[in-house]
């Protein structure tokens, strides 16, 4: 009765690997229907942003419009000051929490 006993549990064995392989794969199969739908949510909002038209006044009051009709000496005062570079870091600042409060859905 020794055999019997040994191929029960050689069956039972290669049952469990079977019912655990079709477990990960029905796990693999529900993260990747997970990452396409966020993914088809993702480019729906990223179409509606991209069919937003651009305002007029940004497009006609660009920074380096204002800046051009300085005098050459305030520019000159304004780069040697780093004006441009903090600029770009408060633009960096709000980038930064913008893209926070997107990826958190507001909650932080």
């Amino acid at each position: 009765m020794d055999w019997l006993s040994t191929k029960l549990d050689n069956v039972l064995t290669w049952f469990a690997s079977v019912l655990g392989s079709v477990f990960s794969a029905l796990i693999d199969l529900l993260r990747d229907f997970v990452v396409f739908v966020l993914d088809s949510i993702f480019n729906v909002i990223v179409a509606l942003f991209s069919a937003l038209p651009v305002p007029s006044f940004m497009a006609a009051n660009q920074l380096s419009t204002l800046f051009s009709v300085l005098p050459p000496t305030v520019i000159w005062l304004l780069s040697q000051t780093g004006v441009f570079e903090g600029f770009a870091v408060l633009g960096a600042g709000v980038a930064f929490n913008l893209l926070r409060k997107i990826v958190t859905l507001g909650q932080w």
